[in-house]
């Protein structure tokens, strides 16, 4: 049998060349006239949606987490601040609670330096030297005892906690231990990154006014008889 031998031939824009093969031909189209069949083109736009489907998940997986992350931060930072408040209203209720009569002068100072505002000057005012010497003469001596505290309210840079205090106490007329139970409403202000007393309420006993020795009268004299 003799060898045959193909030839490809050129297929134009007009058509196939002369002496090709017919437009009927497997050889004379690449793609039919109307361009992919439905076959081809119903994958590939499959394949487009899912992949616009990926990316929107996507960018809303990563919305998703930046919100919960920021979220996540709020709380940590909003709790780390009420911590702050409650630890500098303790302090305060430790400080107001806790003195000697002989160090008077030195728990004033200490005292006014956690207050700010009037209230640091109202703390000098009601411990004024008569007041002082009252306290250093009586030999009184208090011990405060956290109980329990809360933070009532955080707004910018103003804070409240409300404390209840064990205040115990002894003085040369008192020698056996007294306590008492207090319910004090603390209000801070922060100033320069740190939250200082600008006012104390204490809603219950009080036991920081000095005994009044006149009218106690002098234990080391005589009881006076009755006529």
């Amino acid at each position: 049998m003799a060898d045959r031998t193909t030839v490809p031939r050129d297929v134009d824009d007009d058509g196939p060349v002369e002496g090709g093969p017919g437009p009927d031909s497997p050889a004379a189209s690449v793609w039919p006239t109307g361009g992919p069949s439905d076959s081809i083109a119903v994958p590939v736009r499959s394949l487009l949606w899912r992949a616009r489907i990926g990316v929107a998940v996507g960018v809303l997986g990563l919305v998703l987490a930046a919100v919960f992350f920021l979220g996540a931060q709020d709380l940590r930072r909003e709790a780390a601040v009420r911590e702050d408040v409650r630890e500098a209203g303790e302090l305060v209720a430790l400080r107001v609670t806790t003195f000697e009569g002989s160090d008077i002068d030195d728990w004033v100072s200490d005292t006014q330096s956690l207050s700010t505002g009037d209230y640091a000057q109202e703390v000098a005012e009601r411990f004024d030297p008569t007041i002082r010497q009252g306290l250093a003469d009586a030999q009184v001596q208090s011990v405060g005892t956290v109980l329990s505290a809360f933070v009532q309210d955080v707004r910018d840079e103003t804070a409240t906690v409300f404390a209840v205090m064990r205040q115990t106490y002894t003085s040369a007329l008192q020698p056996q231990q007294v306590s008492d139970e207090l319910r004090m409403e603390i209000e801070l202000t922060l100033v320069e990154g740190e939250w200082l007393a600008s006012d104390v309420a204490v809603l219950g006993p009080s036991t920081i006014t000095p005994i009044d020795q006149d009218a106690a009268g002098d234990p080391g004299d005589p009881t006076p008889e009755e006529g």
